[in-house]
């Protein structure tokens, strides 16, 4: 008799331990279930709400924009003034972005050469003097320039792409008169292709006056000119100002290009004068 009752007690105890474990798993089943729909309901408001308000921006670069926009856009950019490193003391920066290919510089020069030395010149009709060039470079900063963001910076500038397949800058800002000064790349051969040039990187850029130029009288002149263009170019493209050696243009280094265009001239002058 104790003995079923003890098997009863034991029974009833195990059953009861079933019913409590059966109870704990059914409630933590439902609870899971509850956060499902939750987090389901929370998915679905959100995926509702950003179709109702798509995100529309999109950010411009100069690769998309036309040459209209980039030459406003560009006009901003602060560009050299007095406060210029240029007219300081500044030690050369040797600047590794820009491969040294002076030859690209003569190649372009002579392509040029009939525009840049016409005939009608009345200073060069008794002057026998070898042509000297003047040039000055822009360094990329960081893989090269966009040809055809270049393209535009060019053309709002004033500068004409030309038939010997460089950029010119005219007297006047007019392609029929004659050209002051030139546009070339930095290397070899120096031209541009322009219907490639869109989607093409530019490593650098020269530019360039071949002496004596249209007006041997204001050659100092034209020389000031194409400084104040380059600036203008290195400032739109976030291009560094660089001499013919691919060093940072230092106040020295102008002042020996000033020197050497004043000696050209006494030049031009002595030989007329004989």
């Amino acid at each position: 008799m104790l003995e079923d009752l003890r098997l009863m007690i034991l029974i009833v105890v195990i059953v009861g331990f079933g019913f409590l474990i059966i109870d704990g798993f059914r409630r933590r089943l439902k609870k899971n279930s509850i956060t499902q729909k939750f987090e389901q309901t929370v998915f679905e408001n959100n995926h509702q709400s950003n179709n109702h308000h798509p995100n529309h921006h999109h950010d411009q670069t100069h690769e998309d924009m036309p040459a209209d926009r980039i030459n406003k856009r560009e006009s901003s950019a602060s560009t050299q003034d007095a406060s210029d490193p240029l007219f300081g003391d500044i030690e050369p920066l040797a600047i590794s972005a820009m491969p040294k290919k002076n030859t690209a510089i003569l190649g372009a020069a002579q392509a040029m050469d009939s525009i840049a030395k016409p005939a009608k010149a009345p200073v060069q009709k008794n002057v026998n003097a070898e042509p000297l060039v003047i040039t000055l470079s822009i360094a990329s900063r960081s893989g090269g320039f966009s040809g055809r963001t270049l393209e535009a910076v060019l053309k709002g500038n004033y500068f004409y792409f030309s038939s010997k397949n460089i950029f010119h800058r005219h007297v006047g800002d007019s392609p029929s008169n004659p050209v002051l000064y030139s546009v070339a790349q930095s290397v070899e051969p120096g031209i541009f292709d322009l219907e490639k040039m869109k989607h093409q990187r530019i490593a650098g850029l020269v530019i360039f006056m071949v002496l004596p130029t249209i007006d041997t009288a204001h050659n100092m002149h034209i020389f000031e000119q194409m400084l104040k263009s380059a600036r203008q170019l290195a400032a739109h493209l976030n291009g560094e100002l660089c001499d013919d050696q691919h060093n940072y243009l230092t106040t020295q280094t102008l002042e020996a290009y000033r020197q050497k265009i004043q000696h050209y001239d006494e030049r031009l002058l002595a030989l007329k004068a004989e």
